[in-house]
């Protein structure tokens, strides 16, 4: 007996809710994600700088600046690599509000989603940033591990600026020539991403600590009772947003073979029609 009109109605009604549900839970895991991968990111990163610069009592200092700054760039390249290799296929392990922007410009990720991402980053950083300065035995006039400008008065902050703009242009670049659909997967998209970080310290660390990201640079800052903790905190909220949104705009407008939304619809049309062959075979099979 054929179901009636309002049983598959309640079937389809019951589809919908658990295509509802699953797409709420894959969002809570991606945005969780974001907050566990930032939270890692501020606790491992920042707490190397902290007890590589000796900040943190007992810790005692590495040595010259080549090699705290070299520990320090080591440090941050090598945990964005592990953190994307963890997170990557829940949430896309931006780890950055910078880079989760620069995708929102590129239509890679849904405005409400990125939104989520960012405050689930700068809530993240804070926290961590908060738990940090209990475990290794600081106060709010000892804290460390913020960004501050340094050089010339009248140039530190037009450096700065640059300098910041420049080298989180050069981390989104490697992260959507990552992604990239018009090129073939080398399976060392991490590993890239890492090493461009990594670049980034080794210029940065000597001139600004090297922010590159937003919410790193927050965390830090809001504990630390320090004049240079804040007075350029600004540089460092936007110069990233900049250079990830420059990033962004010339990769997909200029580099890119293809629009990736192009692309992805070739490749769906193609996904459809193997699909439809498939179904031809098996119903005539002869």
């Amino acid at each position: 007996m054929a179901p009636s009109e309002p049983a598959k109605q309640g079937w389809a009604q019951q589809r919908e809710q658990t295509q509802t549900k699953d797409a709420g839970r894959k969002l809570a895991r991606a945005v969780s994600a974001e907050f566990l991968a930032m939270f890692l990111f501020v606790f491992v990163c920042v707490g190397c700088a902290l007890t590589t610069t000796g900040a943190a009592p007992g810790a005692g200092n590495s040595g010259s600046v080549t090699t705290v700054t070299l520990t320090i760039s080591l440090c941050f390249g090598f945990t964005i690599f592990v953190l994307a290799h963890c997170f990557g296929h829940i949430s896309g392990a931006h780890v950055n509000p910078a880079v989760t922007l620069a995708l929102m410009i590129g239509r890679e990720i849904p405005p409400v989603k990125g939104c989520l991402y960012m405050c689930a980053q700068f809530m993240a950083s804070i926290i961590s940033s908060g738990i940090l300065m209990a475990v290794m035995g600081l106060k709010s006039d000892t804290m460390g591990g913020y960004n501050a400008l340094t050089g010339p008065d009248d140039a530190k902050v037009a450096r700065g600026f640059i300098l910041e703009m420049v080298l989180t242009f050069v981390l989104v670049f490697t992260v959507y020539a990552t992604i990239d659909p018009n090129r073939e997967s080398t399976g060392q998209g991490p590993f890239a991403i890492g090493m461009a970080v990594m670049i980034a310290h080794l210029i940065l660390v000597p001139a600004t600590g090297c922010g590159i990201n937003p919410a790193r640079s927050l965390g830090p800052a809001i504990f630390a009772d320090n004049d240079a903790a804040r007075e350029d905190l600004w540089v460092f909220l936007i110069a990233p947003f900049l250079g990830g949104a420059l990033a962004a705009v010339t990769y997909l407008y200029w580099f890119a073979e293809k629009p990736f939304s192009f692309v992805d619809a070739e490749a769906k049309k193609s996904d459809d029609v193997e699909a439809k062959n498939v179904d031809d075979v098996e119903k005539n099979p002869s």
